[in-house]
């Protein structure tokens, strides 16, 4: 017994001087890590803490001597998922991220837990890098608020709006507003190859299509406006205004269109061009005089017979 004893306050005596001699040598790199920002804390294998550089003692104040989930999430057993755990476990580096109270406020926090072993090999405490990443999380919380309500704004607009990308030509997104004027659901228009998407366009239009599209990714200036007609998946020819923007998605150019609808526009201005020149051909053959004039008696229109009648030209009335 007494000989079990001796040996175990050995392997003791050995893992102490182990770990302080690295303990040592790590609070030499301290001026290091302090430059980076970033804390370090030296964990036993019961999680008492052994050390603490002066970034964690900034954040958290001096808890050496105490058990970590004590001392820092004020907790009576070990953290769920701990990575310091985890890597006694393992032996293995873990990395997590987590919420906690530093400088007397809420942070965020990247911790990186990695084994410390003696010159056999055995892990004998547990060394943590503590990063503070409240920055970094406030900017990602803000981008993916901006990112929903972006979403929410595009998916429940009146207009169409899809982002199309090249090599292989693809849409990358379209709202319903876009399927509907298409005829196609969102999902079947986002799984067209590159040529059921060109053969959406109308073949007396797809060049410009085409071409403003490549143009724009390329960064050149081209008309942000233009009308074309496009072929629903019913066969039905639509005419439709087109807003063009360049983006960047996912780390590469990318158009952004919005589509309205001007059938109903364009029909009505061709009814309306049709009567006008119906008019004009009734009036310009007519043995009458017909005159037209505005709210100041300005003659807007005269007809050709006025020159017969008065001997003045149309446009010198």
């Amino acid at each position: 017994m007494r000989k079990l004893e001796t040996e175990q306050e050995k392997i003791k005596e050995i893992t102490e001087e182990t770990t302080a001699r690295v303990i040592k040598e790590i609070a030499k790199a301290e001026g290091i890590l302090a430059a980076i920002g970033d804390g370090l804390t030296v964990l036993d294998r019961s999680f008492k803490v052994l050390y603490e550089n002066q970034v964690v003692r900034d954040m958290m104040g001096d808890h050496v001597g105490e058990y970590c989930y004590m001392a820092y999430p004020k907790r009576q057993d070990i953290c769920t998922g701990c990575p310091v755990a985890l890597t006694f476990d393992d032996g293995k580096v873990h990395r997590v991220q987590r919420k906690g109270q530093a400088y007397k406020e809420t942070r965020y926090f990247e911790i990186t837990a990695s084994p410390l072993k003696d010159s056999t090999g055995k892990i004998v405490a547990g060394i943590e890098v503590v990063r503070d990443i409240t920055e970094r999380k406030l900017t990602e919380e803000a981008l993916r608020t901006s990112e929903n309500k972006y979403r929410m704004l595009v998916e429940h607009s009146l207009q169409g709006i899809l982002i199309a990308c090249d090599s292989p030509l693809s849409f990358v997104f379209v709202n319903q507003a876009l399927a509907d004027i298409f005829g196609y659901t969102s999902d079947e228009l986002m799984s067209l190859p590159p040529k059921e998407i060109n053969s959406l366009l109308h073949p007396e239009d797809s060049s410009i299509f085409s071409q403003r599209f490549r143009d724009r990714l390329k960064g050149k200036q081209v008309p942000p406006r233009y009308e074309g007609r496009i072929i629903r998946k019913d066969g039905a020819v639509r005419w439709v205004e087109v807003y063009n923007t360049r983006i960047e998605y996912k780390g590469k150019p990318a158009v952004q269109s919005a589509f309205i609808d001007i059938t109903d526009r364009k029909q009505t201005e061709e009814k309306l061009q049709w009567s006008e020149e119906r008019f004009r051909a009734l009036t310009e053959n007519t043995s009458d005089w017909i005159w037209e004039v505005d709210q100041s008696l300005v003659f807007t229109y005269t007809s050709p017979r006025v020159k017969d009648l008065l001997g003045y030209e149309p446009n010198e009335v």
